[in-house]
């Protein structure tokens, strides 16, 4: 299309999809779309930016560079930009924002929001960068160094409290979820209004943090502070797309045979990651766990953390209807990345193997290329 064009344009996003405070250099995906956009002639790029300098400096600066002098080296640009503003610290903080920016372009991932950090953000990156980061810090030579290093350290900080959020939510640490997400917002304001005057913290973080996120750490806080958690989460599931026409076989069958199905952890798998990126319709997921034996008269929960659409529920073969708060029920529960809680008591073996089928559909456009379950899975009971 640009070859045969006399001239084109193209927008594209400053940012990561709905979620902007993940460090995020565009040094790779600029670095290398920028000149073959201008080769083949392009005369109008729009980056769609927001206050994000603290996590997308190198991507933001390197594109304003580039759209005056379109024939320049876009890493050089970066190399000089490292060189003139940490100084002393411009090795390591070199190796930050490069090795941020190869977990983003080594990650083959496409899905938007938090859906794929798990992937991008192993243990081992936020160990390397956090390394880089202090070694930074320990090497600035002035003061003016310092704070700008201290900029991108402020902005990590509270990316590694978002990705310890997110682990604590996978693994069933569920206490403390509400207060940590307070934390969050809090020192995000507190840090907006002290770079306010240099473009840093969007307010839309927040924004984004409390429509995808929030929700189900304050469910699971709840769920922690008055019941008692049965176990870790679920996170390995079995999963086979319904795309069967006419009558489908019963997938929520207890002797149904699925030891061909391919498995998945919707803690860190998307529907991207699965093939199934633009697929719109049902995929089925099954586990089987140990239920233990809980107190008699004691109502036992299944808790599901998220999910991308609506989802239908089974325990060994049985359907289990939804109830909301307000005791109204339904045969399918239906909430974007909003957590659901099932009453089981009645469909659970305590003490024993039960099998679990979950049945999830995608209804409508999701630009954020989620899909099915988007977390954990977990069991609670009253005390």
């Amino acid at each position: 299309m640009l070859r045969s064009a006399e001239s084109s344009g193209y927008p594209q996003y400053g940012y990561y999809l709905a979620e902007v405070s993940a460090p995020n250099p565009m040094i790779t995906k600029w670095g290398g779309d920028l000149p073959i956009w201008y080769r083949n002639k392009l005369r109008l790029w729009i980056p769609e930016t927001m206050p994000n300098f603290e996590s997308t400096l190198p991507g933001l600066y390197m594109g304003i560079r580039c759209s005056w002098y379109t024939h320049a080296d876009p890493q050089r640009i970066v190399d000089s930009l490292f060189a003139g503003v940490y100084g002393a610290a411009a090795r390591m903080m070199a190796a930050y924002w490069r090795g941020i920016d190869s977990a983003w372009s080594a990650t083959p991932e496409h899905a938007g929001n938090v859906f794929a950090y798990g992937k991008i953000f192993a243990p081992e990156v936020m160990r390397a960068a956090r390394g880089r980061m202090d070694s930074a810090l320990a090497a600035c030579a002035t003061p003016m160094e310092y704070r700008r290093v201290k900029l991108a350290d402020d902005s990590f900080r509270e990316f590694e409290l978002l990705m310890r959020m997110r682990r604590d939510l996978f693994e069933g640490r569920w206490t403390n979820l509400e207060n940590e997400g307070r934390q969050w917002q809090n020192t995000w304001d507190v840090l907006a209004e002290e770079y306010k005057p240099y473009a840093c913290f969007s307010s839309f973080a927040k924004r984004y943090f409390n429509r995808f996120q929030y929700g189900a750490y304050q469910d699971a806080a709840r769920i922690a502070a008055g019941y008692r958690i049965l176990g870790r989460p679920q996170k390995e599931w079995k999963y086979q797309v319904d795309s069967a026409r006419g009558t489908p076989p019963d997938f929520s069958a207890v002797d149904l045979q699925d030891s061909a199905w391919a498995k998945t952890d919707p803690c860190v798998d998307t529907w991207s990651d699965l093939g199934l990126g633009e697929y719109y319709g049902r995929v089925w997921y099954r586990a089987v766990a140990r239920m233990p034996v809980v107190s008699a008269g004691k109502k036992m929960y299944i808790w599901i953390g998220s999910t991308d659409g609506s989802c239908s529920l089974f325990i060994n073969g049985r359907h289990v209807p939804y109830a909301n708060a307000a005791g109204d029920t339904a045969t399918v529960f239906s909430g974007y990345c909003i957590p659901a809680s099932y009453d089981i008591t009645a469909y659970a073996r305590p003490g024993t193997i039960n099998r679990i089928a979950i049945c999830a559909t995608r209804l409508g456009l999701n630009e954020l290329g989620g899909g099915g379950l988007n977390g954990p899975v977990g069991f609670y009971c009253e005390k």
